[in-house]
């Protein structure tokens, strides 16, 4: 059937939506069971349970999971439940005998489910540790920083002989999604696809992403039937994305099977936390794995996906290194078209050789350079166009008269462009001939569909025979490490770019800073100018005229010191009055500020300072500062339209209106209303001098100033309290990963000190050597019971909560001491509503 482009894409986001993740059966080589987050019930588990345990799995759903599982065993399954990995990787556990057959056991949680998978070990005897020793031979395996492959040949050789699979091929994806056979192990009788390429479509994305979180995924049988799983009433499907048990997608089977493949195992190479690379292990007849040999393909997937990533990183380390040589050499701190020229020329041949290429093309705004064979100039300037229907940064294309057959490409068929947006607007591309190219693809790529419900779906192709693709309107493809050299060049040059952009606003900024700055101290020399012969009217003798006058200085100079800190965006008010009234603060509570975080703009700070000043150097001198008893309180708002400060003082002496006004009541009274149209009012009261001042909200900035700590309360000395901690806890766990993570939630909780033990000895030595306010106490403690540890706590006092893997009857295990319990995996906020209400010391 012929598809529309449009009715392609629809068949292949259909394929793409199907949700193999929750298939509703799994295979029937292990059991799963599915049991709720604190493993007090089985939700769900696989029909061939009658098989392993002699029940049928309607009796088992709902029933404790004690039925299945020791008292131990679910101990063990809540401990391991707490690891902070346990969404994302299966967790071996302990083999558990099942009517006298040893069983691998594994667990995981999905959303909010425990899951365990059970299954059975081969009759005979395995070498465990012949298989883990084969799987760390992938850390001494030779590895070429400049070649992978001949790696990956060792790798296919190896993960062959321990998994005993006929054929173990290697696919690196390339980066149109389609996966390429690199190397390959197989039997003789075993047909080859070593060199052979796999359509992006064989892999759906949804797939891919399974792909990406499963460390190992096996097949047993393709054409053997699965289990269906059995669960609670209105239960929905179980998330099976990690499962090693899951059951098999029919699309996915009937690609085996027209692949003549009986059985499967992938192991994934992730790199970033994306599918790489895929591992794919072929067996011609049904094969039941080893439990023990897939945790060793598992360890070995991880060991080589850490090893390809080591060496990626090194090459885009290398490559970063030079790029950014050629991106400071290319562009500087200079807009003259002389100066691009120039440096242009001395970089072109070094990029050109960067990656394999004709030639490379720049265009700085309407400026086209070039080197080598390169489209006609009109196609040149029709590059950054190809930009224009993608949001990436990166555009590769090796079919360019295909793609925009309305250029004159000239003899260029690719392109691999990138493109810098910003002041200076660059595109940079590097530019493939026409070539006769050939792919050779495992069965033609097309894929066949069918219609369903008037759904178009595709269907896996029948046959895998080599079919060879050629087409002569193509240039040579664009590599992942051509790619990943581009995306080092628009790093390179995005950030040298950014970089002399801002050293070039810098400069403008420096020069206007330099005329404010003219005008700023012009201002206050006049300022300064204009308080001298003030205070000269106000004063009746030289020291009482030097005395004013340096004290206004000094306040206009703080105000300056606090603005230059604050790199002159603005000040905070809080700031500008503590400046002035710490110094006079003498006891606790003395001095009340109060009020929200307010910036104010660097000239309206100045005269916020003086009024500020005078108010107290006339409470210091004649008000509420000149007694030890007076008392003073600052306060401020802020509505909509105004900043409103309040200055009240009390206790001081008797207070009259002055008979004469000086200079310093002028600039409370006039100061703020002249200057930013404010209002003042002055009020000397029988119980103290009250000021209110409101002044129009424009003289608020909104810069991101730290606040110092003065948002209320006394001042005093300028010493800050500190919030009181909690105090210093004590873990007592037996499992590392639980203790260390038991550890950062006490510090959460506000524990400012917290130490942790691991067995009954330490914790009794623990509580001789330090002084403890709270113990988290693990009622077992590697097979013994922490009766010794809560006698010890109860004896002296401390106040402590049982945590237990046992479930809620874990009480009655250490009799006669009562104290709170909570069951792992602890919640955070559980035990914060515990020490909240109130532990008690135990009496």
């Amino acid at each position: 059937m012929t598809l529309s482009p449009e009715e392609l894409q629809r068949a292949l986001d259909q394929c793409s939506a199907d949700p193999i993740h929750i298939p509703g059966h799994v295979q029937d080589f292990g059991v799963l069971v599915a049991i709720d987050r604190i493993c007090t019930q089985i939700t769900s588990i696989s029909e061939n349970c009658m098989d392993l345990f002699g029940r049928a799995g309607t009796e088992i759903v709902g029933q404790s999971p004690d039925i299945l599982f020791t008292e131990q065993q679910l101990h063990s399954f809540r401990n391991v439940l707490s690891h902070s990995t346990i969404k994302t990787q299966r967790e071996v556990l302990p083999p558990k005998v099942v009517r006298g057959r040893s069983c691998h056991m594994s667990i995981h949680m999905a959303s909010d489910q425990a899951i365990v998978e059970i299954v059975p070990e081969p009759l005979q005897g395995h070498d465990h540790g012949l298989a883990l020793s084969q799987a760390q031979t992938f850390l001494s395996t030779p590895i070429n920083d400049g070649d992978l492959v001949p790696f990956f040949h060792e790798a296919t050789e190896r993960l062959r002989a321990l998994s005993g699979f006929d054929r173990v091929k290697f696919y690196q994806f390339l980066p149109d999604g389609a996966g390429e056979v690199v190397a390959e192990a197989r039997h003789a009788d075993v047909d080859s696809f070593l060199g052979l390429r796999f359509p992006a479509s064989d892999i759906p994305q949804i797939a891919r992403t399974l792909y990406a979180q499963t460390p190992v995924r096996v097949i047993h049988d393709v054409q053997g039937s699965d289990s269906q799983m059995i669960g609670l009433p209105g239960a929905g499907p179980l998330d099976m994305s990690l499962a090693v048990l899951r059951g098999k997608d029919p699309v996915h089977r009937q690609y085996l099977e027209n692949m003549g493949v009986a059985a499967t195992m992938t192991v994934p190479v992730v790199v970033d936390g994306v599918l790489w690379g895929l591992f794919a292990a072929h067996h011609m007849t049904p094969k039941t794995v080893d439990p023990n040999v897939l945790v060793a393909a598992e360890l070995a997937g991880k060991v080589i996906s850490l090893r390809v990533q080591h060496v990626l990183e090194s090459r885009r380390k290398q490559a970063h290194t030079t790029c950014f040589g050629i991106a400071n050499r290319l562009f500087v701190v200079d807009d003259s078209k002389l100066a691009v020229d120039q440096y242009w020329t001395a970089v072109k041949d070094e990029l050109a050789a960067m990656v394999g290429c004709d030639g490379v093309v720049m265009m700085l705004g309407q400026q086209v350079m070039s080197q080598g064979d390169v489209p006609p100039m009109d196609a040149c300037r029709a590059i950054p166009d190809l930009f224009a229907t993608t949001v990436d940064t990166i555009v590769s294309l090796n079919t360019l008269p295909t793609a925009r057959p309305d250029v004159d490409w000239g003899d260029t068929a690719g392109v691999l462009a990138l493109r810098v947006a910003g002041q200076r607007d660059v595109t940079l591309a590097f530019c493939r001939n026409l070539v006769e190219r050939s792919v050779r693809w495992a069965g033609q790529p097309e894929k066949e569909v069918t219609v369903q419900d008037g759904v178009p779906r595709l269907s896996p192709r029948a046959s895998f025979s080599t079919y060879i693709e050629s087409s002569r309107e193509q240039s040579k493809e664009w590599t992942a490490v051509d790619i990943e050299i581009a995306r080092a060049l628009y790093d390179a040059l995005y950030q040298v770019l950014e970089t002399q952009d801002e050293m070039r606003d810098n400069r403008h900024r420096m020069g206007l800073m330099v005329h404010e700055l003219n005008h700023r101290v012009r201002n206050i020399l006049a300022l300064v100018q204009s308080l001298s012969s003030q205070s000269r009217q106000g004063s009746t003798s030289i020291d009482g005229y030097a005395a004013s006058l340096e004290s206004r200085i000094v306040a206009l100079a703080g105000a300056h010191n606090l603005m230059t800190r604050a790199d002159m965006r603005g000040v905070l008010l809080s700031e500008l009055v503590l400046l002035e009234l710490r110094p006079f603060a003498g006891e606790l509570g003395r001095i009340t500020v109060e009020g929200p975080d307010t910036v104010l703009r660097p000239d309206a700070a100045s005269v916020f300072a003086l009024v500020i000043h005078e108010l107290t150097s006339n409470a210091v001198k004649y008000g509420a500062l000149s007694t030890a008893t007076g008392r003073l309180m600052v306060t401020w708002r802020v509505t909509e339209d105004t900043l409103d400060l309040l200055w009240v003082e009390s206790g001081g002496p008797p207070v009259a209106d002055p008979t004469r006004s000086g200079v310093g009541r002028t600039i409370v009274e006039e100061s703020l209303r002249y200057e930013f149209g404010g209002t003042s009012s002055l009020q000397f009261l029988p119980a103290g001098v009250e000021a209110r001042f409101a002044v129009p909200t424009d003289v608020i900035v909104d810069v991101d100033i730290v606040p110092r700590p003065s948002k209320g309360g006394a001042v005093t000395d300028g010493k800050v309290g500190q919030a009181v901690p909690r105090g210093r806890a004590l873990v007592v766990e037996d499992n590392f990963v639980v203790s260390m993570q038991s550890k950062a939630m006490m510090h959460d909780l506000g524990f400012a000190q917290v130490d942790a033990a691991a067995s009954v000895s330490d914790a009794l030595q623990a509580l001789d050597a330090q002084e403890y306010d709270f113990c988290l106490l693990d009622m077992n403690l590697q097979g013994a019971l922490c009766t010794p540890i809560a006698m010890r706590l109860k004896k002296d006092g401390i106040p402590f909560v049982f945590a237990t893997g046992y479930g809620s009857d874990a009480f009655h295990l250490v009799q006669g001491i009562s104290a709170p319990w909570v069951v792992k995996p602890i919640e955070t906020e559980v035990l914060r509503a515990i020490l909240d209400t109130g532990v008690k010391p135990m009496s």
